[in-house]
């Protein structure tokens, strides 16, 4: 038993998008609706990927800045014991936000 959907579609041809797809869609003839099922799937697909994507670089991200936070926490672990020469704690703080707004500035 065949199961089938209905729905319609609207085109508005005073706009570009829609004559276009107006007018690739009524040179397929009797191959329309396979047109606009694989059209439909192959956005799916599309989004889903970008999804996927996205995801992704975001693990990446996060799994680097771990790594560089970690690293600097033992820099500072491994760092000699403090002189008189070292900077002062004003500019420790600024080069801290320097660089923390350079790490972020790999954030996706």
């Amino acid at each position: 038993m065949k199961e089938i959907r209905r729905t319609d579609v609207r085109f508005n041809l005073s706009r570009e998008e829609d004559r276009r797809a107006w007018e690739y869609l009524h040179t397929a003839g009797a191959k329309q609706n396979r047109l606009i099922i694989q059209a439909i799937n192959a956005y799916a697909v599309l989004e889903e990927r970008e999804s996927w994507q996205q995801t992704l670089l975001e693990q990446i991200d996060h799994s680097i800045r771990e790594a560089v936070r970690e690293s600097l926490d033992n820099a500072v672990l491994d760092a000699p014991a403090p002189t008189e020469n070292t900077q002062s704690e004003a500019s420790r703080d600024e080069n801290d936000s320097a660089m923390f707004d350079f790490l972020d500035s790999f954030q996706v």
